[in-house]
């Protein structure tokens, strides 16, 4: 099976693109391989933090909808002693 493959043109700054190409000099690599493993981590450090800030959002979700359960009474008893002044 072959691997499609798209071209991407993406603006870099010339310091981080000299850093590139010294670092595929001395490693004796393509910029291109450099470049693929750059985007493949980061793609997986950002799907990796995405996920743990999703599951957190959740957690607290639940957390929120506990405290606020609590104190619907509380509140309800306040509305109605409000609204009775």
């Amino acid at each position: 099976m072959s691997e499609r493959k798209k071209e991407v043109t993406v603006e870099i700054d010339t310091s981080l693109y000299s850093a590139i190409e010294e670092y595929s000099a001395s490693a004796g690599v393509s910029e291109r391989n450099v470049l693929n493993y750059l985007v493949s981590n980061s793609l997986d450090e950002f799907s990796s933090n995405y996920y743990h800030l999703k599951k957190g959002y959740i957690e607290m979700g639940k957390i929120n909808l506990e405290i606020s359960n609590a104190f619907t009474a509380s509140e309800n008893e306040a509305l109605i002693y409000i609204q009775e002044e």
